[in-house]
């Protein structure tokens, strides 16, 4: 667990190193100080499930995508007013990824109800739904919008605006003619190299800091990074696809 937080958290990454030079003695990976970090996590899980209750109404904001092991998984964050101190706030907290066997409008809805009723969170006190623009997601005559709506018909639904916004500029990009060159022309480079293993040592061989990445049809922000790899060492990959075409 903690490797993994190294991944993402500078401070725990250095923790990590120290570890590995052995500078320190104290390095937290132990299996009984992991049980007490699982454990320490769960009872701040108990703490937010009051909050939730004391407030009494809520809102599910979900998102599912498979992980490394392609398993689906499905996020769960609840949004609700917190009441706990003098300074009233709405809150958006993250309970934790659900395993999805079944991505079908029925497996999703089942998944997020057993998990609510694990949760002893009632469904009827739901105010809001928000989700991506999947059509099992958000369709308004089968998906799982449909389904809460049945049940709860105060569970009013939004769509997901940054994913709205997303699906915008991708449409944009579509349709003006410079965006769309100008990204075929980053793509194609990117497959020049991602379509033959040798032609991608060619590329390592070459660059030493960002490698390439594919454009992303759905998550405009993405893109950033498949522009900053070719931005910051434009030498470097022409050199590679010299390299390439000779």
């Amino acid at each position: 667990m903690v490797e993994t937080l190294a991944e993402f958290d500078p401070v725990i990454q250095e923790h990590v190193r120290r570890i590995t030079n052995d500078e320190t003695q104290v390095h937290y990976l132990g299996a009984s100080i992991q049980n007490e970090l699982i454990q320490l996590l769960a009872c701040a899980i108990v703490e937010i499930i009051k909050k939730i209750k004391r407030a009494k109404y809520f809102s599910v904001i979900l998102d599912y995508t498979p992980d490394a092991s392609h398993q689906e998984q499905m996020s769960l964050i609840i949004r609700y007013v917190d009441l706990s101190s003098s300074n009233i706030c709405i809150v958006e907290s993250f309970l934790g990824f659900l395993d999805v066997n079944d991505t079908t409008v029925q497996g999703l809805f089942d998944v997020l109800e057993k998990e609510l009723k694990d949760l002893h969170l009632d469904i009827d006190d739901k105010r809001g739904q928000g989700y991506d623009n999947g059509s099992n997601m958000k369709g308004k005559h089968q998906g799982v919008q449909k389904k809460l709506l049945d049940i709860n018909p105060k569970a009013f639904y939004s769509a997901c605006g940054c994913h709205s916004l997303n699906l915008t500029f991708v449409i944009y990009q579509r349709l003006v003619i410079k965006p769309k060159i100008f990204f075929g022309i980053i793509q194609r480079i990117y497959t020049t190299f991602a379509n033959s293993t040798k032609k991608w040592q060619i590329l390592k061989d070459n660059i030493t800091r960002l490698t390439l990445k594919s454009a992303s049809t759905a998550r405009w922000e993405s893109r950033v990074e498949s522009v900053k790899a070719i931005r910051f060492q434009c030498l470097e990959i022409c050199e590679a696809l010299l390299q390439v075409s000779k």
